[in-house]
């Protein structure tokens, strides 16, 4: 669409694999922006600390979306590298989130959400099954823990468009695409949900409620 107007990506978790630049660390054409990938390996530490005896995870996102395939990939190594035990939902749209939802009650002691666009956009009907079954939904950004999922280590959007602002100012004040390659969000966030913890019957101890991000 255009060769002279800097283009600004924001909340791309892979934007190699998304075919936007050729490389992070070199922007030799006219994109760059933040990424956001999600800690993944920081969330199943989180569950491990909140429920302890989770044994089994259910999996759901979108095959069709890149950075959901990456972070999968990433839940089935860390799974299998500490003997969790794991099953997966896929989906196509969000007209099949309730029917992956119910597919994983009784098989599964927690749900793990990466930040898929297709689930976090009919997040609260996946909050809604899961807390009926007494499921905590773990998931890849704050969003979605605000829409009904229990808790994450993940994307702060108002800190994500910060950082996003501050290279735009940059592109508007005069330096290059050259100049400014990918970023990647500088910080993440402990958020957890103190109402789906209480229809789940999860006690919050004091120091979470202190030093996380407490929605409600």
């Amino acid at each position: 669409a255009t060769k002279t107007i800097p283009i600004v990506f924001a909340a791309i978790s892979y934007p190699v694999d998304a075919g936007l630049v050729t490389a992070n660390d070199k922007t030799d054409g006219n994109v760059t922006g933040v990424s956001d990938p999600i800690p993944v390996e920081d969330i199943f530490e989180l569950a491990k600390e909140l429920t302890p005896g989770v044994q089994t995870f259910g999996f759901i996102y979108n095959a069709g979306e890149p950075n959901s395939i990456s972070n999968i990939e990433r839940a089935r190594a860390y799974c299998d590298a500490n003997g969790i035990q794991y099953v997966e939902a896929t989906i196509a749209g969000t007209s099949d989130l309730l029917q992956a939802a119910q597919s994983l009650v009784g098989k599964v002691d927690a749900i793990f959400v990466p930040n898929d666009n297709t689930t976090a956009s009919a997040m609260g009907t996946l909050a809604n099954e899961a807390n009926k079954a007494g499921i905590p939904v773990y998931t890849g950004a704050d969003s979605m823990v605000i829409d009904g999922g229990f808790a994450t280590v993940g994307i702060d959007y108002t800190i994500l468009g910060k950082q996003v602002a501050r290279m735009v100012k940059r592109l508007m004040d005069g330096q290059t695409i050259a100049e400014n390659p990918v970023e990647v969000v500088d910080e993440y966030a402990k958020i957890v949900n103190k109402t789906t913890a209480a229809t789940l019957g999860i006690a919050l101890s004091d120091e979470v409620l202190s030093t996380f991000t407490v929605v409600e």
